[in-house]
């Protein structure tokens, strides 16, 4: 069996280790073993080979005083340098023309080679660190009105690499290193895989009463046109009528349509509280017709999740009575799954407070990692991975599947603003890119924004 040994500097031990299993062993499926020494740098070698070559990658984050961690001072200073990879490794797979250097050397030349093997003056194992387990997050002090740290205020937005796998751009370049110097080396192959998943945070429309409705409506035709104007009435008639089966939010077989039509499932991921009154919705969980849909989407073969309420992001407790409720309410209805997880209302979700209530609670994965402001790869990766805890310095028993695009951040004019055509083209790009890296293109569409024909049409070519 081919396997990699890997020495790594004696420091930040358990960083360090979960940054080279997550590299090395869920990002490139590589047999490794890993080890600390003396050296400054981390050296990978090929077991057994006996040729003494080796990788000898550059420390830059993990080269940091402790009384430094976590301040301030350690986040990296722009402008980033920046590593032409493909005037050194033209077998590197990248997104752009060049690579964002977070840690390492400051200037190149970033790769050399002798005898003894490669020398890589990039940091790839700190960067990984650094944007999976969102070190910048514990630092910067921004916040939006809801609490949430905004992509404006990242180290991505700022250097212009949002919208870039820059996790995944530095491992592949780190492959191509490896298997330029063991051209045998084999990995595991990935497939990209399409996960679509919907938030049900308004299952039906509104309990609004006319005026209210008007007001909606009028609100809609300024920012989307007459169609959804004329959706927010339907809404209103469906309601006096007592007539669920004609409210134009009821777009849930219509989502599974097109899902099943493609070979794919949607995960629906459903509110169990309400810490926050209106902003939680004003359908319970057990409602009759809430009930019939959770009991719709498991017959269908599709995924029922958790969509912890407004206020649960900083309560471990609430997170826990909300998943308790929830199951409860599958276990009635007959619903059975290996494994539950879900998404943070609102993306409400705070580093690695949110990660350690999940993760305590008994949820599998969390879906919160994108921007609400901004698409693009919050954490620079389209891969799902285990996920590090860095105040408690430990691995959490959650993954982390990064949420890539939604649609409220798209079209919403508070945010990105774009029409339904640039909408689709910028979804498909960057599905494109995840496709290419072969991660994952995370999707989140509400059934609420399903409401006109164009919603519908712009959701399909999305997926399709």
């Amino acid at each position: 069996m081919t396997r990699l040994l890997v020495r790594y500097p004696a420091s930040y031990e358990p960083e360090r280790r979960y940054a080279i299993d997550v590299v090395l062993g869920t990002l490139l499926g590589l047999d490794h073993r890993a080890e600390p020494h003396d050296g400054a740098a981390t050296v990978i070698a090929l077991e057994g080979a006996g040729d003494g070559r080796k990788v000898t990658v550059a420390d830059g984050l993990f080269a940091l005083p402790e009384s430094e961690w976590l301040e301030p001072a350690s986040l990296p200073a722009g402008p980033l340098p920046r590593w032409r990879v493909t005037d050194d490794v033209p077998e590197a797979l990248t997104a752009g023309e060049d690579l964002p250097v977070l840690f390492g050397a400051r200037q190149g030349p970033w790769l050399t080679q002798d005898e003894h093997g490669l020398r890589l003056g990039v940091d790839v194992f700190g960067t990984a660190l650094f944007m999976l387990a969102r070190y910048e997050e514990l630092v910067a002090t921004e916040r939006d009105r809801h609490g949430r740290f905004p992509a404006a205020a990242s180290l991505a937005a700022r250097e212009g690499f949002l919208e870039r796998p820059v996790v995944d751009e530095h491992v592949e370049a780190l492959w191509a290193c490896l298997r330029r110097l063991w051209p045998g080396l084999e990995r595991r192959p990935r497939r990209p895989r399409l996960l679509v998943s919907h938030d049900v945070d308004w299952p039906l429309s509104p309990r609004d009463g006319l005026a209210a409705t008007l007001r909606s409506a009028v609100g809609a035709a300024v920012r989307t046109g007459p169609a959804a104007a004329a959706a927010h009435l339907r809404a209103y008639a469906a309601r006096v009528a007592r007539r669920p089966d004609l409210d134009p939010y009821d777009t849930f077989d219509m989502i599974m349509d097109a899902t099943e039509s493609l070979g794919a499932r949607s995960a629906f991921y459903f509110i169990a509280g309400r810490t926050a009154g209106r902003l939680d919705g004003d359908h319970d969980l057990r409602d009759p017709w809430v009930m019939g849909l959770v009991r719709r989407v498991a017959e269908r073969g599709h995924e029922v999740g958790l969509h912890p309420s407004y206020g649960s992001f900083r309560d471990p407790a609430q997170v826990r009575r909300e998943l308790e409720r929830l199951l409860a309410a599958a276990d009635e209805l007959g619903v059975e799954q290996d494994e539950w997880g879900g998404r943070q209302h609102f993306l409400r979700w705070e580093a690695p407070t949110t990660w350690r209530a999940w993760a305590d609670a008994g949820l599998a994965y969390d879906s919160s990692l994108g921007y609400a402001d901004r698409v693009g790869f919050r954490s620079g990766t389209c891969h799902e991975h285990e996920v590090f805890d860095l105040r408690a310095r430990r691995r959490l028993p959650l993954r982390e599947r990064p949420l890539v695009v939604m649609e409220a951040t798209l079209l919403e004019r508070k945010y990105m603003g774009l029409g339904h055509e640039a909408a689709v083209e910028t979804a498909r790009r960057l599905r494109a890119t995840c496709e290419r890296f072969g991660g994952d293109f995370t999707l989140l569409w509400h059934n609420s924004y399903l409401l006109t024909a164009a919603d519908r049409q712009a959701f399909r070519r999305v997926i399709a």
